[in-house]
């Protein structure tokens, strides 16, 4: 049976990914946060789920890409993946699914749905589970060092401070389709792949980042000459990215071809909603822009 079958994933995920997520879209109406300090608490995230629940930062071999297995280890930490995986939370994982609704329900944008008291008790609630899970969950070759668990937790709290102090705002809503940033996000994979074939070689872990930063700041210069920093392009730009993962994943999958063809299923129809949903909206923006226009 696939592993999303069994008993406790559901709840494993809604508390790993939905509560996390809910709190940092919560944290995000508060302080009128734009993409960049979403992006900042996405990376914090990114730490607690693979750092404090799925281990990975701390684990020696069987990373979920095992070409990272024992690349760029520092500290016990497994830097080289680290990198990437972070990355991808940050934007999959957070920004995209909180951008995604806010554009779709744009009423609810400015809406908070958990009360201060809420929001509080959650956030104590899932971070001591986090650090329970870190603590006492024993997962083969990953280590429990108190010193990888100080250090994860000050990077956690770096993160979400800069993302406090830092200054800045929504970025306002584009009046063009925005539909072309798709193809950009499916090429995502790209340099996914350039990471993946420089950690199977082996390549000096310094290269390895400077091409990383080179890549980060490609695709961000890239987004602001096409003008697609605003949304819908940035939502469109996130459903490429679902496009290129979810056929990497059914790719990994063959080996069991009726979970490949459940989740080629899956997939499918989650993808087509939200990009139906996307499009629904921007043709209604578009509308009410050209009606603000005719009166």
């Amino acid at each position: 049976m696939p592993q999303f079958f069994r008993p406790l994933t559901l709840p494993f995920l809604m508390v790993g990914y939905g509560l996390f997520v809910l709190v940092i879209r919560e944290a995000a109406v508060r302080m009128n946060a734009g993409t960049t300090r979403i992006v900042l608490m996405g990376l914090a995230y990114g730490i607690v789920n693979e750092g404090l629940f799925a281990k990975t930062l701390v684990t020696r071999n069987n990373l979920p890409i095992n070409q990272f297995d024992g690349y760029a280890v520092v500290l016990g930490f497994n830097t080289g993946w680290a990198s990437a995986i972070l990355l991808w939370h940050a934007f999959a994982s957070v920004l995209f699914p909180i951008y995604l609704v806010h554009y779709c329900l744009p009423d609810a944008s400015r809406e908070r749905w958990l009360t201060n008291k809420q929001m509080v008790v959650i956030t104590v609630a899932i971070s001591l589970f986090a650090v329970a899970n870190f603590l006492l969950r024993r997962i083969d070759g990953a280590t429990n060092s108190p010193i990888q668990l100080s250090i994860t937790l000050g990077a956690i709290f770096a993160l979400v401070l800069a993302a406090v102090l830092l200054e800045g705002s929504p970025l306002p809503l584009a009046h063009n389709n925005g539909r072309p940033a798709i193809a950009v996000g499916m090429s995502a994979v790209i340099p996914m792949a350039a990471l993946i074939i420089m950690a199977t070689e082996r390549i000096p872990p310094a290269i390895y980042f400077l091409v990383l930063l080179l890549m980060v700041a490609g695709y961000n210069r890239l987004m602001w000459r096409l003008g697609w920093v605003h949304q819908p392009a940035l939502v469109y730009f996130g459903v490429g990215w679902y496009i290129q993962n979810a056929v990497g994943s059914i790719i990994a999958s063959l080996h069991n071809p009726s979970l490949a063809a459940l989740m080629l299923v899956v997939d499918t129809m989650l993808i087509s909603a939200t990009y139906c949903s996307v499009a629904k909206a921007s043709k209604r923006q578009q509308h009410d822009a050209y009606e603000q226009v005719a009166t």
